[in-house]
């Protein structure tokens, strides 16, 4: 092989994607187009466009990969005109073209949210919460396969807590949770996912 990567940095962003992915390794084609990452959960793989901006690097726009798949650890292959390329990646890493599984070869994409919707709540005068009232969560990476709940905090805080129930998400970018009876006269509440 006279082409090869040894690593990938940052190793962690958000699910959201648009974050650049550095990929070094050696005999990379400057300027060269025909350069792929992939990125897999095992089940799910998305795929970006690279340039190769030297002979030993290469930017790798990360995918919005939370928009369509839950947030976690994602293995990367780098290819080229479809081919994959030799991971190389130190000296007790897996010196192969198939699907890496080293940390050295692998991401993490983070879950968050964004915004809520409503985003403020009318409360009734005794201070609980009007029935029925839903809270949408709006952000990236939300895994089917956990359910989340909103912690709600009275500011100041300490003088009050409610926890929405659990629910799991709507897709990978919505969630839906009924909001908790509020027995404060707090006027200011942070939201905890």
């Amino acid at each position: 092989f006279n082409q090869g990567w040894d690593s990938v940095s940052p190793s962690q962003g958000s699910a959201e994607g648009g974050w650049v992915l550095t990929v070094l390794g050696y005999g990379f084609e400057i300027n060269s187009t025909s350069y792929e990452c992939s990125f897999s959960d095992g089940l799910n793989i998305m795929n970006s466009t690279v340039l190769a901006v030297t002979s030993f690097e290469l930017e790798c726009p990360v995918p919005p990969w939370g928009a369509a798949y839950g947030g976690g650890f994602l293995s990367v292959t780098v290819l080229q005109s479809g081919v994959p390329l030799l991971f190389t990646g130190g000296e007790d890493a897996e010196k192969s073209t198939t699907p890496c599984t080293s940390p050295g070869c692998s991401i993490s994409v983070v879950s968050f949210w964004s915004q809520t919707v409503p985003q403020n709540m009318t409360f009734n005068a005794g201070g609980s919460s009007v029935d029925d009232v839903v809270l949408h969560v709006i952000g990236f990476g939300f895994r089917s396969d956990r359910q989340y709940a909103v912690i709600f905090r009275s500011i100041p805080a300490g003088l009050h807590n409610e926890t929405s129930n659990f629910s799991v998400p709507h897709n990978s970018t919505h969630i839906f949770l009924q909001v908790p009876s509020w027995r404060s006269r707090a006027v200011n509440v942070s939201l905890e996912l």
